[in-house]
């Protein structure tokens, strides 16, 4: 399964940051997870460790948000990989890291709309900061860090337009300050940009259900959510159709651990 989806993720990653130099990149697949020794949490469904371009896909944890399906969380952890390498050694806030990875890897749905919501339930703070601690607490916070980082490095999209993800990689990639190159790539300085999507999230997730039924609010975010999603699966069509031209059934793994190359070309070691 994972080597019959690895172009697919391959192609979703390059289309969003560009060419990629995939060399040294092994995926591992634990069809079981085992709890301790491990540098992530026993409940994420994979990891990516970018100094050594190792990924690890922890089978059975697949499903749960934000992970949906192998095609997802490969693509998901792929683009951690690639930024670092875009990157080189310099570095953006962990929500802009968390956020692109799932914009890239997922189409934004109804699923995402309900967890932003419920993120913002106990009156959570929404600075940056705050942001990138959701992702060192326990699952139920970084399942918000997840859908909230998802939401803004969307509204960084709307604001700067096609593109305005990669542009801002691409800037600090030569060294400008992240702040500095959001405030380039959207014509507004950071602390704007953040302010108006707080204040744009806070009315539609928090107020909003003070004064409509549960049923209206859900509707509402539900329709927000299928807009996104269709803005994003429009620009997928076309190399959506040349995969599925593409594409060759290939036999499941059949033991614990198994590793495949990010390029079918090299050889797996």
């Amino acid at each position: 399964e994972v080597e019959r989806v690895l172009p697919r993720a391959v192609a979703e990653v390059e289309n969003t940051l560009g060419a990629i130099d995939w060399s040294g990149v092994t995926v591992y697949i634990r069809l079981t997870s085992t709890s301790g020794g491990s540098v992530a949490p026993s409940w994420a469904a994979a990891f990516a460790l970018p100094a050594t371009g190792r990924i690890v896909l922890r089978w059975d944890r697949i499903g749960s948000y934000p992970w949906g399906s192998p095609l997802q969380v490969l693509t998901h952890e792929l683009s951690h990989i690639a930024l670092a390498r875009r990157l080189g050694d310099h570095e953006v806030p962990r929500w802009f890291d968390e956020g692109l990875a799932m914009a890239i890897a997922r189409e934004p749905g109804p699923v995402d709309a309900i967890h932003v919501a419920l993120a913002l339930l106990p009156g959570r703070e929404l600075s940056a900061e705050a942001l990138d601690e959701l992702f060192l607490g326990e699952r139920g916070d970084a399942q918000a860090g997840y859908a909230l980082a998802l939401s803004l490095v969307g509204f960084l999209e709307d604001q700067g337009g096609t593109g305005a993800q990669r542009q801002v990689v691409d800037a600090v990639a030569t060294g400008v300050p992240f702040e500095t190159a959001v405030e380039r790539v959207t014509s507004q300085s950071f602390e704007a940009l953040l302010a108006d999507w707080t204040h744009r999230t806070v009315l539609l997730y928090r107020w909003v259900p003070l004064f409509t039924s549960t049923t209206t609010l859900w509707v509402g975010i539900s329709l927000l959510a299928i807009a996104a999603w269709r803005k994003k699966r429009a620009r997928m069509r076309e190399s959506e159709a040349a995969w599925a031209l593409e594409e060759e059934a290939l036999d499941p793994p059949d033991d614990d651990e198994h590793s495949a190359p990010a390029v079918p070309s090299e050889t797996v070691h």
